[in-house]
């Protein structure tokens, strides 16, 4: 599941607008997804948002647009990582435990904590290990976006970059998710 991360960014949310948060898992009409982006610098029409649902049947559809042409070493990469079934319902287990309890909402008790729970359970789904010593971890507060919780794992080739916030959930190549607030980021 690592390999879907290298260069690339993964964000799970519903796109439903107004809503503000990732919330009833369990009605497939919200349409809880990943969307999967690939940077791809070799020319500027080779990035792809590939949207995989989560609690639905709904097809998966490639920049917006089902049975598009996937190409083929995109398609083997997803394919590789979700082969073997055991790391499959890992990770489907592991990501629906961290939607169940969506959304982390600010003012309730632990929330920190559990906060840094769901990004361990998304760590465990991609196959990254969580070391406490290894991590660091962040908070990021605004008036208008909530508070954001970040997590910096190192791993053999990459650092990557997770977060929890209000309107989704973010698994990406740290140097591929922009360092735009960076300064604004509280050390915990």
């Amino acid at each position: 599941m690592k390999s879907l991360i290298k260069k690339q960014s993964l964000r799970i949310d519903n796109h439903r607008r107004g809503v503000g948060s990732i919330d009833y898992y369990d009605d497939p009409a919200n349409d809880i997804h990943l969307d999967k982006t690939v940077y791809d610098r070799r020319k500027k029409r080779d990035t792809y948002q590939i949207r995989i649902p989560l609690n639905s049947k709904r097809p998966v559809s490639i920049n917006g647009k089902e049975n598009n042409d996937i190409p083929g070493r995109i398609l083997d990469e997803i394919r590789e990582a979700f082969e073997n079934s055991e790391k499959r319902k890992r990770f489907i287990k592991e990501t629906m435990a961290v939607l169940m309890n969506y959304p982390v909402l600010n003012g309730e008790e632990n929330i920190e904590n559990r906060a840094f729970d769901a990004l361990k359970r998304i760590a465990s789904a991609f196959g990254l290990v969580w070391d406490e010593e290894l991590i660091e971890k962040f908070i990021r507060e605004t008036r208008t976006m909530g508070t954001k919780y970040i997590a910096l794992l190192p791993t053999n080739d990459f650092i990557c970059y997770l977060a929890v916030e209000p309107k989704h959930i973010v698994v990406a190549d740290y140097d591929k998710v922009g360092h735009r607030y960076e300064r604004e980021w509280i050390r915990v």
